[in-house]
């Protein structure tokens, strides 16, 4: 194999055990970076796109759940970036930070006059920005020993049958 750099010591070391989290998010993160270190630089890129994409429509889940998301799933990302930060979902910086993903994505998947100089490195932001959003999106944070997690998260575990709560010091 061709010599690799490391990938950013950013890595997603936790996710809730909940189907559709993992089959949309921590799995399709897991196979970007096994692409990555095959050398498979356009896969990271085309799966980060697709992760943060299920992190936009995941937001606004948490933020119109009486909303379909199959209304979001029709949305551009653009489209779903802008109604996230129309909703205070989404500050400047966060909507850059999805943007960048799929800017990178639509360059390297569609247009012909893009040159692949720069794609490795390209899919090590990707994947590091991917990562971040996702931390970002299931709100993961560890305190004084504890998990913590974005408390719309919570509710959609409860939602979906996937969180009880069994500590009385558990919070939500």
């Amino acid at each position: 194999l061709p010599h690799h750099p490391e990938l950013p010591n950013n890595s997603l070391s936790i996710a809730p055990n909940e189907p559709r989290l993992l089959n949309k998010l921590a799995y399709p993160l897991r196979n970007a970076k096994g692409c990555y270190l095959l050398g498979n630089y356009l896969a990271t890129i085309a799966l980060c796109g697709y992760v943060v994409e299920m992190v936009a429509t995941l937001l606004l889940e948490f933020a119109l759940p009486s909303e379909s998301s199959k209304n979001f799933d029709r949305l551009r990302q653009s489209q779903r970036v802008a109604r996230l930060r129309r909703l205070g979902w989404l500050a400047k910086e966060d909507a850059r930070r999805f943007m960048l993903v799929s800017e990178t994505r639509n360059r390297y998947l569609h247009l012909w006059s893009e040159d692949h100089d720069q794609v490795q490195t390209d899919a090590a932001r990707a994947f590091d920005v991917a990562v971040s959003l996702v931390v970002f999106g299931l709100g993961l944070s560890v305190r004084d020993s504890k998990l913590t997690l974005r408390p719309e998260l919570i509710e959609y575990l409860r939602r979906r049958g996937a969180f009880r709560r069994s500590d009385p010091e558990q919070t939500a």
